[in-house]
């Protein structure tokens, strides 16, 4: 018979083998490599409370894979359980056979019974999980912008090289920055540690007054196999507290060019352009009539509701714009039917207060999926009603549903899992 549950000890071998094999592109290159992978992972899932690997079992066989994530989330000012899934994969001989459905279902049951009412995913095929009630977040731009691009401000004073010493510091000074920026999740030692660790892996921190207040970690790329002597800068993450520290590491930035071929920025900032003296690529392309390519687009992390009445009681404290409106949601929820609901908040002066058996002066059908990405801020609601994502029972409260949902800042999330 089978079942779910978390993968022992004994188990890592195999998980690895799954893992393997549903991501090939990252896959262990000998059994060496293959061992010291297992007891990697299983020393990660002793040591830290907040990551879980589970399996799918069948006569005691281990036929699929996934990793949980226990997270604390910035909602605007306020912070909110969430939880993430990765590592999601199957044994390639028993594929279409509605594992990865059911380990999905258990994993949203599982954070559902423990309280948690968002969750997250970087999606292997946005459609699949989109279909499963996971609505997109923030877009990823990447740039690939020459350094003379950003702002020379002059002083770079306060930069200096960090090291394993300093990983509290920076775990701290990450922290401060998410408790402030929507969407972030709280990081831990063990998800910074690893730019300590890779020789090949710079961080560079900005101090003042004995204080962390930014860093910025990078690595170099060979980019012309025929030229050792041009190479580009990949920034992995980029944190400030201030503008002070953004500036000297922008003057940091400009200062390579005389070295630096390409700074390639990984950004969910959609006005970066404006930061750059020239936001061109080298794509050298035009899109019609005559725009300049700036960067290439991506679709990452996506968000789930599992409780559209409980995520209000979570955001209870939050400020939604001053509103004064009661608001029936019908929301259809196929792939989780415990949260196929209607559910009615009042909002008074901003605040939300979920009302049993209600009847709101609005009613707002949509599938869970834009739910989920309205109530992160990833989409406005007049763009959801406009491209038939979502009904209003009177159209004379489409500006105060709008108005409802307005966030001044789409979700940025800088952790991978």
């Amino acid at each position: 018979m089978a079942a779910i549950k978390r993968i022992p000890p004994d188990d890592f071998s195999d998980l690895v083998t799954i893992a393997d094999q549903a991501y090939p592109a990252l896959a262990s290159d000998s059994p060496e490599a293959k061992n010291k992978l297992a007891e990697r992972l299983k020393e990660v899932q002793m040591n830290n409370s907040f990551i879980h690997y589970y399996g799918y079992y069948d006569q005691n066989k281990l036929k699929g894979i996934m990793r949980f994530h226990d997270f604390s989330m910035t909602y605007h000012r306020e912070k909110i359980k969430a939880a993430g899934i990765g590592m999601v994969g199957v044994d390639l001989l028993y594929k279409k056979e509605k594992i990865a459905k059911q380990m999905l279902e258990y994993f949203m049951d599982f954070y559902h019974q423990k309280g948690v009412h968002m969750v997250s995913l970087y999606p292997f095929r946005p459609d699949f999980y989109k279909k499963m009630g996971f609505g997109f977040g923030t877009n990823q731009y990447r740039y690939r912008v020459k350094p003379s691009s950003f702002p020379y401000r002059g002083d770079k004073s306060h930069l200096t090289y960090l090291t394993m010493e300093d990983l509290p510091r920076t775990v701290a000074c990450y922290n401060q920055y998410a408790d402030r920026t929507h969407g972030c999740f709280e990081k831990r030692e063990y998800e910074l540690e690893k730019y300590f660790t890779d020789h090949k892996t710079k961080v560079i921190g900005f101090e003042k007054d004995g204080k962390l207040e930014g860093y910025l970690v990078f690595s170099f790329k060979q980019a012309d196999d025929q030229n050792f002597l041009v190479n580009d800068m990949e920034i992995k993450e980029w944190v400030y507290l201030n503008r002070e520290a953004f500036h000297e590491c922008c003057t940091f930035l400009h200062t390579q060019k005389d070295q630096i071929n390409r700074i390639v920025l990984d950004t969910q900032d959609e006005y970066v352009h404006f930061l750059l003296s020239d936001p061109r690529n080298d794509s050298g392309r035009l899109i019609p009539s005559v725009f300049h390519e700036t960067s290439t687009a991506g679709t990452g992390v996506m968000y789930r509701v599992i409780d559209a009445e409980r995520i209000f009681n979570d955001l209870q404290n939050h400020n939604f714009n001053g509103a004064d409106c009661t608001v029936t949601f019908q929301i259809t929820d196929t792939f989780f039917p415990k949260n196929n609901q209607e559910v009615t908040v009042y909002f008074h002066n901003g605040y939300p207060t979920v009302m049993a058996g209600a009847k709101g002066d609005v009613e707002v059908k949509l599938d869970i999926a834009d739910f989920s990405s309205l109530l992160m801020g990833a989409v406005p609601f007049e763009k959801l009603y406009w491209y038939g994502l979502a009904e209003i029972s009177d159209q004379s409260y489409a500006e105060t549903l709008q108005h409802i949902f307005f966030s001044h800042q789409k979700p940025i999330c800088l952790t991978s899992f």
